[in-house]
């Protein structure tokens, strides 16, 4: 969709425009006249109420701004500068709804990801501790069963010494 177009002579003037306000200005100072006047192409994005760099104007909506040497028929010789102002406002507010989208959507993405790592490490941690638990449980038992044996290994350490004392003072009396 062009908004706007723009011829300039070789001194840098504006000899056409849609805007008949614009006619015989100078725009030599205008980074894209001279880009294009050098035999080079330019082109910008100015954005709405924000000041053109290369026209030094405020715009009331999104421009993709192009300056396009025109040449003689020859190739050679630079006659002037063609300058179009392409509407980008639907453009810009596709992408800008694009990039909104593909955002929600990572942020979407990252959010499950992080609930379903919250969910695992929750999981992981329950089954730690139930697997402490049983640990601690099996220690303890380990615990009684030592200390019955120490208490088996006593009675019967005691056991053994009666029936020594026995054994010896039954030798002792037969002498």
């Amino acid at each position: 969709n062009v908004a706007k177009v723009k011829i300039y002579d070789r001194a840098g003037s504006v000899e056409y425009s849609s805007d008949r306000q614009e006619l015989g200005r100078p725009a030599f100072d205008n980074p894209g006249v001279r880009a294009a006047l050098s035999g080079g192409s330019l082109a910008n994005i100015v954005h709405r109420d924000e000041v053109n760099s290369f026209d030094g104007v405020v715009e009331n909506r999104n421009l993709h701004q192009q300056y396009i040497p025109l040449r003689a028929p020859n190739g050679d010789d630079i006659l002037g500068v063609f300058e179009v102002y392409s509407d980008v406002t639907g453009l810009l507010q596709r992408i800008d709804s694009t990039n909104n989208y593909h955002f929600l959507v990572l942020a979407a993405v990252l959010g499950w990801f992080f609930l379903g790592q919250m969910w695992l490490y929750f999981r992981t941690d329950r089954a730690l501790a139930r697997e402490q638990q049983q640990t601690k449980s099996y220690l303890a038992e380990l615990e009684r069963s030592r200390q019955e044996l120490e208490t088996r290994v006593l009675e019967r350490t005691r056991e053994l010494e009666a029936s020594r004392h026995f054994l010896q003072s039954v030798i002792d009396g037969i002498a």
